[in-house]
Parts: C-alpha cells; structure tokens; sequence
C-alpha cells in the first residue's frame, strides 16, 4: 500500500522541540585531566610564539583561562 501524500496541514519535519539536541551528559573531569587539557593548550599557544620561554608563564595563563571556561560551558568547572 502506497502512503497517503502529505498536505499541507500535516508535515514531515519534527517538531522544534524534537530538533534540539539531548544534552550531552559526561562526567567530572578530574584535576590530572584538567591540567593535561591545559598543557596542550599552552603548548598550541607556544608553537604560535615559536617557543620563545619569555612567553611560557603567560601561555600557561592564558591556556588556564581557555580551558576553565571551556569546562565551565560544559558545566564541568
């Protein structure tokens, strides 16, 4: 049997409410993750500055910074 046509009172595309993603449970990252994610973080902010030491506090800060609010959107800080 052949299905009936959809017209335009009826429609094939989920409701607004069924489009919007589940959110996405995880767990707590612990503090050994948090400083490993911040490590990478300030070694991608190094590379950009060549490696130059005189930058290696700063970089650190600003990964610190770049990862807190990361896991803060996520609800994990």
């Amino acid at each position: 049997k052949t299905p009936a046509p959809i017209t335009g009172s009826q429609s094939a595309a989920p409701t607004s409410e069924s489009q919007a993603p589940a959110p996405i449970r995880t767990r707590p990252v612990n503090p050994a993750e948090r400083e490993a994610m911040i490590r990478e973080a300030a070694y991608y902010l190094a590379e950009k500055r060549n490696f130059d030491s005189r930058f290696d506090q700063e970089n650190w800060a600003e990964a610190t910074r770049q990862i807190d609010a990361l896991l803060a959107e996520r609800g994990q800080a």
